[in-house]
């Protein structure tokens, strides 16, 4: 039988980093430290409330802004988007 390997919070993060970065997100060491900072020191049953916080992190223009919302629910919460995000990279 196979194992199911369960990725560590972090490592999660980082593939959120990732999957940013493939839509034109330039993130680097320091604001991946920064965005598992937050989510270790905040209220990670709050999404409202990372999302928010890693925004900040994350975004350097913005249209990077205004993409952020979706990007972020398409990745961490797939299971109730309907539609496809689209990338206009």
């Amino acid at each position: 039988m196979g194992q199911v390997v369960s990725l560590s919070p972090q490592a999660h993060i980082q593939t959120f980093a990732v999957y940013l970065r493939e839509h034109g997100f330039v993130l680097g060491l320091g604001e991946l430290s920064a965005m598992i900072d937050v989510a270790t020191r905040a209220d990670i049953s709050d999404s409202d409330q990372i999302r928010a916080f890693w925004r900040g992190i994350a975004c350097s223009s913005q249209k990077q802004w205004h993409q952020f919302p979706d990007l972020f629910d398409a990745f961490w919460f797939a299971h109730r988007i309907k539609g496809k995000v689209k990338s206009s990279q």
